[in-house]
């Protein structure tokens, strides 16, 4: 029979059909517990699965997974696993998804009365024995077939059978039977031992579905119900039983041995001596727990006479749940080393010295202890060390002979005793005749107090490390702070918390005892996988997982140092509504909206190799710009104020950036007041993603990571120095009037900041499931990003991706927000066009502002007017002749200053005419020494002005000083600050490619014809060439094939570099268009944002006309 096949009946009604989905299963070791691994295709599976059982109305109910294999236990989410509790259980597909998503799950049923009114139930037939199996599964479906109910049939891995039955409804009848009779003897096993096999009817609990994921079947909850008549059943269910209820037998028992019966007697009479204790609160219940559970367990008790025992003992303050837990809990500890009949023994001698006890409840415990005082071969009183013991621990045992050759046995144990609410643990040497003897008659040699009582909650990694979390004396949890060298640091930090409770502390005896939990944990849970936790937000080198308080899990967690626990950040508010106000900003498409889509791009930064993007939020006071960037960042953290206040300094800056990585940080300008950080320096930082903190012992790094947006609100920032340093390509300038620019849909006094936060983890979530569908979007999008704002392409791709993503996770097209994102485009584009162009203005601008700073002065050709001492000197300057003597060194620097490369600038200055000589031997008049310069001269210029701060000799002051400060209260005209036109030198015509506003038609037609008439094939391929690079939007390619580059031309060069071509020097193979004329007639006045379209046709046409003036040369 094959593993997990749904199959049809053989005759009658039999199975519905089921769908086939052809993915090729795993193997999968199921043996014993019907395990089965859990993968990610399996999960990606079980989300469809799941969608559709609870649309053709099942209960759906998840089960958990351990250590990679599916077990029995369901999720219940915080529920009990009572009847009565499960009875309020309702699936939930948003729940049950989120949960799949962040870790592995198995499905099934969650049997009795379904969402749509229908009953489910299940008839497990838990045998292993062949023929017992064929025979009675044989009979069960004739059975059915019989009565007219359909069934679906599962097959498990381990070849167990279930059966699947819906019924229009469910009686007290039904739900009253539990187990199916059967004729012969059938076996099955469990935890590798052989037993009696079952048949269960599954009536209110919950059922595991193994189809669709030990094999590649659909389970049957994916189609619709095929619904049964209730009163079938019941004739099923009275016919089975009155043909197979066992028949009482006429003949004697067989004599079991005395022992045997003595135990059977004494369990009833054991469980009515706990109801007893139970009643009068002689002993607590965790006690009564302990010691019952493991009397039971000890005796091979069934299951259900325990529970039964324990349902006498409780009455109404039973739990199923703790029952099965405990049960669950003691099986897994070794036999030999729990409490038997002697801690029994002594809880009914305690019992019997207590007051109170009616004369029955006397003679019961009497009779108990008689029999038990029967079952031990020696006079056993309990030690004093094991009266209050909740676990033994067995640390080794020796065999040793004696002078006889009779072998005895040293043991050494640790106990975990609970004294008056304080867990100690002691160490205990003994000696014993048997082995195992802790609970048995022995000698004490040696007890000694060790610590507080340590139990291992998980493992956890940071950086290289890993170690593990302890709950110390089951009140407080250790984490180690990883801030040590050896294991005696670890043994310290417990030592520390547990002073709390004890001063007595072992450290050697405490090492042995760790590394005997931590053999027993790995033993009963398998290798652990640790948690890891970051020290910053963000994303896991593979994506899988970021880094957030409102996603932490059991393999990934934020640390507990982190900024947003210690400022009380990590708070999400009524996310559902957060989504609703933030749709609706985004549809008004205002400057709110724009500050929220770049605050979404932060978690894009990663996964799309991405710069970070500093927001300059400019404005008057009160126009709400704080206000508004505190609602953007509030998308991922609790956002009642700035993060970073007047005492943060720059390595505090940087800290907080980087331990907020791809999360959207706001910095106030005035909270910054006294950091020696400009806005230019902030802006680089960022758009780089790097810092330069070194480490500290917290939760700092050697080497940050800065991938962040920044919101950086001012009410006067300097954009002539951001202009003169490069850094618009870096940034986004908003400009804020008033709250209306930002939103009008509600007042900045409604500080929706503080009311709602943390829907941005939604959009974790969403990018986690569907990374790669928005990935697809955002490179279609950027596409026509990168040719019309080739610019500014950092800036459009940042905006462009939080926008990408916004649009997917809320399936809506935000248009206005797309018209006001251009618009802010285009002016960041503008902007730094007018940025570059400018050149000779924003050297000429820099140069008046360092001169009495950088430069020895003089005048006249000989005086010196200003000699610089103290600063590191760029040159001279002559104030009579308006010349810039510049060092190498100086030129240099002032090119990093501008942003500039630095030979581009130098032929940008020669083609202004402003570079009138570069690398002449000069003879300083300052420090009379010659030296190679730069020799900078303006056209016209304004007078530069002495800005010293540093104290100077009182001197009188000459007139010339005088007149030059009175300047300072004249308005600057334009016109002065514009250089005069100048002539350009001749420049013979072979030396460099005419200006003339060549269009793109007579460049491709004069190309055309003379590579037809070179090679007929070159024409075809330059054409074909052509329109494949018009179809692929590429307009660096495009460029490449209607212009050559001279060999000599630099900036050409560069040009072409810039549109990502690999261009080298010397090179005669690229192509490019250099004049701007021709670039705005080719691709649109806007930019490269041409019309493909029409740029095929015309190609067409322009093929066309070269051929006739080739024909016409002929």
């Amino acid at each position: 029979m094959n593993n997990g096949t749904i199959e049809k009946a053989k005759s009658g009604a039999g199975t519905p059909e089921l769908r086939t989905i052809k993915i090729k299963p795993k193997p999968i070791n199921n043996l014993t517990f019907i395990t089965a691994k859990i993968n990610d295709k399996i999960q990606e599976r079980a989300k469809e699965y799941i969608q559709e059982g609870i649309k053709n109305g099942y209960n759906i109910i998840l089960f958990h997974v351990k250590n990679g294999e599916l077990t029995k236990i369901p999720e219940w989410f915080g529920m009990k696993a009572t009847d009565e509790e499960g009875k309020k259980y309702k699936a939930d597909a948003d729940k049950l998804l989120l949960a799949l998503s962040k870790k592995p799950y198995g499905y099934g049923v969650l049997a009795g009365e379904q969402p749509g009114g229908r009953v489910f139930i299940s008839i497990d037939v838990d045998i292993d024995t062949e023929e017992c199996k064929e025979r009675l599964s044989k009979e069960i479906e004739e059975q059915l077939t019989k009565l007219g109910i359909k069934y679906y049939k599962e097959i498990t891995k381990s070849e167990r059978i279930h059966y699947y039955i819906i019924l229009d409804k469910t009686t007290d009848k039904i739900e009253s039977i539990t187990k199916l009779p059967y004729p012969g003897t059938c076996s099955k096993f469990k935890d590798g031992e052989e037993t009696k096999g079952e048949i269960e009817l599954l009536t209110k609990k919950p059922v595991v579905v193994y189809d669709g994921i030990i094999n590649d079947k659909e389970p049957f909850f994916t189609q619709k119900p095929e619904i049964n008549s209730y009163i079938a059943f019941e004739n099923f269910l009275e016919e089975w039983i009155s043909k197979y209820k066992p028949v009482e037998s006429k003949k004697e028992p067989k004599e079991e041995p005395k022992k045997e019966d003595k135990s059977l007697i004494q369990f009833s009479k054991i469980v009515e001596a706990y109801k007893i204790i139970r009643q009068h609160r002689i002993i607590n219940g965790w006690e009564i727990d302990k010691v019952f559970s493991s009397y039971c367990i000890i005796n091979n008790v069934p299951e259900e006479e325990i529970i039964e025992g324990f349902k006498t003992i409780y009455g109404l303050d039973y739990d199923e749940k703790i029952t099965a837990n405990l049960l669950r809990l003691t099986r897994k500890k070794d036999k030999n080393l729990l409490p038997g009949i002697g801690s029994v023994y002594y809880h009914i001698n305690i019992a019997l010295n207590t007051e109170g006890l009616s004369e029955y409840e006397k003679e019961l415990l009497n009779s108990v202890k008689e029999e038990l005082r029967a079952n031990i071969p020696y006079d056993y009183i309990l030690p004093e060390y094991l009266k209050n013991a909740e676990n033994v621990i067995l640390y080794d045992s020796l065999p040793y002979s004696n002078k006889d050759g009779r072998v005895y046995y040293k043991e050494n144990y640790f106990i975990e005793q609970n004294i008056n609410g304080i867990k100690k643990v002691i160490y205990v040497s003994i000696t014993a005749s048997e082995k195992y003897a802790i609970y048995k008659h022995h000698k004490l040699d040696k007890i000694k107090e060790v610590g507080i009582k340590a139990d291992i909650i998980r493992l956890v990694k940071d950086g290289k490390i890993e170690a593990y979390e302890y709950l110390i004396n089951d009140k407080v949890i250790y984490k180690p702070s990883f801030d040590y060298s050896k294991i005696d640091d670890i043994i310290h930090e417990i030592e520390l918390i547990g002073m709390k409770y004890t001063t007595v502390f072992d450290v050697n005896l405490y090492k042995r005892y760790l590394s005997k939990k931590i053999e027993n944990y790995i033993k009963e849970n398998g290798e652990p996988i640790p948690c890891v936790v970051g020290k910053t937000t963000g994303w896991s080198e593979d994506l899988r997982f970021f880094y957030h308080y409102g996603l932490n899990d059991k393999y990934h967690e934020l640390h507990q140092e982190h900024i947003l626990y210690k400022y009380h950040k990590d708070l999400i508010k009524k996310k559902d509504k957060q989504h609703e106000i933030v749709k609706a900003l985004l549809q008004e498409g205002k400057l709110l909206a724009v500050l929220l889509t770049a605050s979404a791009s932060s978690i894009l930064i990663k996964p799309f190799n991405l710069p970070g993007i500093t927001y300059i939020v400019a404005g008057n006071s009160g126009a709400g710009k704080t206000t508004s960037s505190l609602i953007a960042t509030s998308l991922f953290y609790y956002s009642d104020d700035v993060l970073m206040n007047a005492q943060t300094t720059k390595t505090g800056l940087e800290l907080t950036i980087s331990s907020l990585n791809s999360l959207p940080v706001l910095i106030d300008e005035g909270a910054l007041a006294g950091v020696n950080l400009s806005l230019n320096d902030l802006v680089f930082m960022v758009s780089s993603g790097k810092g330069k903190t070194r480490g500290r012992k917290d939760l700092s790094v050697d080497f940050k990571e800065l991938k962040s947006n920044v919101f950086w609100t001012t009410e006067a920032t300097d954009i002539d120095e951001l202009r003169r340093t490069g850094a618009f390509r870096r940034m986004m300038y908003l400009l804020v009037n008033s709250w209306n620019d930002l939103t009008s849909l509600f007042k900045p006094e409604d500080r929706i900041n503080e009311q709602y936060a943390g829907c941005g983890i939604d959009y974790i979530q969403y990018l986690i499931e569907h990374m790669e569908e928005v990935k697809k979007a955002f490179k279609e999008e950027a596409q026509g990003l990168n040719p019309k704002y080739k610019e500014i392409t950092t800036i459009a791709l940042n905006l462009y991706s939080g926008l990408t993503l916004l649009e997917a996770f809320y399936n809506t097209r935000f248009y206005e927000l797309r018209k006001t994102i251009n618009k802010l485009l285009n002016e960041a584009k503008t902007r730094f066009i007018d940025s570059k162009d400018n050149v000779v203005i924003q050297l000429r601008d820099y140069l008046e502002s360092i001169t009495y700073q950088r430069f020895h002065v003089i005048n006249d050709g000989t005086g010196i007017d200003k000699k610089i001492t103290h600063n590191e000197v760029y040159g001279e300057y002559d104030k009579s002749e308006g010349i810039y003597y510049i060092t190498a060194k100086g030129f240099k620097e002032i090119a990093k200053e501008m942003g500039r490369e630095r030979q581009l600038l130098v032929n940008e200055l020669e083609k202004a005419k402003v570079l009138i000589a570069k690398n002449v031997s000069y003879y300083t008049k300052a420090t009379g020494q010659t030296i190679k310069v730069y020799k900078i001269k303006f056209s016209e210029i304004v007078e530069p002005e002495p800005i010293e701060t540093e104290l100077m000799e009182l001197e009188t002051v000459e007139p010339e000083t005088v007149e030059t400060k009175a300047m300072e209260t004249e308005p600057i005209k334009t016109e002065a600050v514009e250089p005069k036109t100048v002539e350009p030198e001749p420049i013979e015509p072979e030396a460099v490619e005419t200006e003339e506003e060549e269009s793109f038609e007579e460049i491709y037609i004069h190309d055309y014809v003379k590579r037809y008439k070179e090679n007929p094939n070159e024409a075809v391929k330059f054409k074909e060439s052509v329109k494949k690079y018009i179809k692929s939007g590429e307009a660096g390619e495009l460029l490449k094939t209607v212009r050559k580059i001279r060999h000599d031309d630099v900036d050409i060069i560069q040009q072409a570099r810039e549109q990502g071509l690999d261009v080298k020097e010397n090179s005669l193979i690229s192509y490019v268009i250099s004049d701007y004329k021709a670039k705005k007639y080719c691709f649109g006045v806007y930019g490269w944002n041409y019309d493909k379209d029409y740029y095929l046709d015309l190609v067409d046409k322009l093929t066309e006309e070269a051929t006739k003036r080739i024909n016409g040369f002929r």
